[in-house]
C-alpha cells in the first residue's frame, strides 16, 4: 500500500504551478476516462442537466492535453450527453498530465471534495434566503426529499392531535376558573352540577357573582416551521371540534 510522503520530503524550492490552457471542445469529442471510480445515477444526471440549463458551464471539465480524455467533469459531460446535446460546444481546461497523473488526479478532485462538510446553520439560512417563491431550491440539488430531512417537523394528525394521543378517548372534564374555588360534580344524566360555587370576587370585578367554567376545547395546532423555505410549507391541520360536556356550544 502506497504511504503518503512526509512534509520533510517536499522540495526546498515550490515549483511553478501548472496552468491549464483554455480550449473549446464538441461535447462527443470529449472522452470518459476508463479509470474513472465515481459513479452517476440517473437522479444526479437530472439535477446537473438542470443545473446547466439554468447556470450554464460554471465549473469547467478538465480534459488531458492531446487525447480530450476526462480528467474532471465526468458527471457534467455524461449529463449532456443524455440531455442529447452531443453537438454542443463547451469551454474546458486543458492539461499536460501523464496518464498516472490524470489518473491520480480524477481520484483527488472528489475524494477532497468528500472530505468536506456542511456547516448546517449557514446551509439552511442560505436555503431560506434564496426561497423567494421565484427560484427552484432544487437548482441547488436539494430536492423535496432532501428539504424534509433537513427540515424535520413532525406534522400532527388530521385532527390536530399531539403524536400518540387517542382519538376516541373522552375529552377532560371542565377544570375550574383561576376565579372559582372548589365545586360541581357529574350528574346521573353526565351533565355539569354546580355544587358549591364560590365566586372569588374583587371590588371593581365586571363578573358580578356568575360562577365561569372553563370549556376542554382542543387546541389546534399550527405545524409550519418558521426555519422551512418558504415555498415548503406544510399543509395546516384541520381542527375538529369537541362538544363541552353538559353544553350545547362547540368550538367554531
Amino acid at each position: 500500500m502506497p504511504k503518503p510522503k512526509s512534509p520533510s520530503d517536499a522540495p526546498a524550492v515550490l515549483a511553478p504551478l501548472k496552468e491549464p490552457a483554455l480550449v473549446r471542445l464538441r461535447v462527443d469529442q470529449i472522452i470518459p476516462n476508463a479509470g474513472n471510480a465515481r459513479e452517476h445515477n440517473a437522479e444526479q444526471l437530472r439535477l446537473l442537466q438542470k443545473s446547466l440549463e439554468h447556470f450554464g458551464i460554471v465549473a469547467l471539465p478538465i480534459v488531458q492535453k492531446g487525447t480530450n480524455v476526462l480528467i474532471a467533469g465526468h458527471g457534467r459531460v455524461e449529463a449532456l450527453k443524455a440531455a442529447g446535446r452531443l453537438s454542443d460546444v463547451i469551454p474546458c481546461l486543458e492539461v499536460e498530465l501523464t496518464n498516472e497523473d490524470a489518473l491520480a488526479y480524477a481520484v483527488t478532485d472528489n475524494r477532497l471534495t468528500d472530505l468536506s462538510s456542511w456547516n448546517l446553520p449557514m446551509l439552511k439560512a442560505a436555503l431560506v434566503e434564496i426561497d423567494n417563491g421565484a427560484f427552484d431550491v432544487e437548482l441547488t440539488g436539494f430536492t423535496a426529499d432532501a428539504l424534509d430531512e433537513l427540515f424535520p417537523v413532525d406534522p400532527p394528525d388530521d385532527m390536530g392531535l399531539k403524536a400518540g394521543a387517542d382519538p376516541d378517548a373522552e375529552p377532560p372534564l371542565p377544570s375550574p376558573s383561576p376565579f372559582l374555588g372548589t365545586f360541581g360534580s357529574l350528574g346521573a344524566t353526565g351533565s355539569f352540577v354546580a355544587t358549591q360555587p364560590r365566586l372569588r370576587t374583587s371590588p371593581d370585578s365586571w363578573m358580578g357573582n356568575w360562577p365561569i367554567w372553563s370549556s376542554p376545547i382542543r387546541p389546534t395546532t399550527s405545524t409550519t416551521s418558521p426555519t422551512r423555505p418558504p415555498s415548503r410549507p406544510r399543509a395546516r391541520a384541520q381542527s375538529k371540534t369537541t362538544p363541552c360536556p353538559g353544553s350545547s356550544f362547540r368550538n367554531s
